[in-house]
């Protein structure tokens, strides 16, 4: 009964599902003639509909999980690079164009006009949020729709919980610690944190991003969502 509630539970979640689940499942309770035609049927059911989309490109080795929700239509595409990982319940509207040997943590949000460079690495929760509205009048303050881009550069780190506001760019080798709110431009190779987001600290541009000991700067280790730790 065990693996008859994970394998329905994989096919209601859109979840990968192992090939093991599928013999162990039908040893039990499938007939063999039947099985064959079971595992095809799941397979079809858990294959997400963004890979038939023409207006997706995902460049080689790119390891994206199945309930990942990428939206693109003819003017709006979505280009992902070569060996992107990206992580569970992530969503993004194009356009939206994404490097090579990228990491993407779960429950990413990008929506359209966001460019993100290359080996660039985000945790999890992390929002890069475009649109907006221009301030209306007394009836409706939220006016007009606009859609200032976002953009990363090479080598970025951006911390958990993180949000980009549209307009932002952020310049290559740089940090935004765990819970910053962006809404200003950050020059390459700097650490920024805080809300609103400020300046943390300068790196030296010859040193490697990714050999960066995250203990050598505290404010990347505080709580989600705390300047203080609080």
């Amino acid at each position: 009964m065990k693996r008859l509630k994970r394998l329905v539970a994989g096919i209601l979640d859109h979840r990968y599902v192992r090939r093991s689940d599928f013999r162990q499942f039908s040893d039990q309770y499938v007939p063999r003639s039947e099985f064959r035609e079971l595992e095809r049927k799941v397979n079809s059911l858990l294959k997400p509909r963004w890979r038939d989309n023409p207006h997706i490109t995902v460049g080689a080795g790119c390891d994206i999980q199945n309930n990942v929700a990428l939206y693109a239509v003819k003017g709006r595409e979505i280009r992902i690079g070569r060996s992107v990982r990206l992580y569970r319940n992530a969503e993004m509207n194009g356009p939206v164009t994404i490097g090579d040997n990228c990491f993407i943590n779960r429950d990413f949000y990008a929506r359209r006009g966001t460019t993100i460079g290359d080996r660039v690495y985000f945790g999890p929760f992390v929002r890069l949020i475009t649109d907006t509205h221009e301030i209306g009048g007394p009836q409706r303050r939220a006016g007009r729709n606009v859609y200032p881009e976002i953009s990363i550069g090479d080598g970025c780190w951006v911390g958990a919980g993180a949000i980009v506001l549209g307009g932002v760019t952020i310049g290559a080798g740089s940090i935004v610690a765990a819970g910053a709110v962006v809404d200003k431009d950050v020059a390459a190779h700097t650490v920024v944190g805080g809300i609103p987001a400020r300046i943390i600290r300068r790196l030296d541009d010859g040193v490697d991003v990714q050999e960066l000991n995250p203990m050598d700067i505290p404010e990347l280790a505080l709580p989600l969502g705390s300047a203080t730790g609080s």
